[in-house]
């Protein structure tokens, strides 16, 4: 592993954590020395290595892992009714990618999982005007259902953005934050009922 390490060029101290960090693990005589101690910092000192980011295909969904939290980037199915898995790859899935499911024309209803504790800030364009969101521009979306232990306390800018047929949503007791515009161009609503944990109202509609 050394002279592999040599090899390619890397530095040591990119690689390297003190001996206490391997209590099973005996380090050569001459990684010990202060001068090489001296020369790579690093070595003599204990940091944590972040968990590894990937993503990987589940069925119809596509995931990134990060810090042991699962995150739906993108759906590729043409499914009408949609729900969202609560893990993936064993991980609690906790958020949603900003276009996720943007432009979707099929889904004509969503169930989020109740581990779901927010939803990402999309934006708009004004020339040509378009919106940009989870589930921005997705114009068959009738019925969004939260279960009764939803998570989910944020709903990002442009989450619903022009999902002119949507008319069905109740919002979860979790909800703190109802972000601006969450629910633009959102023509067929009638009426939301607001939870009374809201904390934060923006201009949501």
């Amino acid at each position: 592993w050394d002279a592999e390490c040599w090899a390619e060029g890397y530095d040591y101290e990119n690689l390297l954590k003190s001996d206490a960090n391997f209590p099973d693990h005996d380090r050569d005589d001459q990684y010990r020395t202060g001068t090489f101690y001296a020369m790579h910092p690093m070595a003599e000192s204990d940091y944590e290595i972040p968990d590894d980011s990937y993503e990987f295909i589940e069925g119809d969904f596509i995931f990134s892992i990060s810090d042991g939290q699962a995150t739906l980037v993108s759906y590729t199915g043409n499914e009408k009714e949609v729900v969202i898995p609560e893990t993936a790859n064993g991980f609690p899935v906790r958020f949603l990618g900003v276009q996720a499911f943007q432009d979707n024309l099929t889904i004509e209803k969503v169930t989020f999982a109740a581990s779901i504790i927010s939803t990402p800030d999309g934006w708009c364009t004004s020339y040509p005007f378009a919106e940009y969101g989870v589930f921005a521009q997705c114009r068959n979306l009738k019925t969004v259902v939260f279960p009764e232990n939803s998570q989910l306390s944020y709903l990002g800018k442009f989450t619903f953005g022009s999902c002119d047929s949507l008319t069905d949503i109740e919002l979860p007791s979790s909800i703190r934050v109802l972000a601006d515009a969450c629910f633009s161009q959102c023509t067929g609503i009638d009426s939301i009922v607001l939870p009374e944990g809201l904390e934060e109202l923006g201009g949501a509609l």
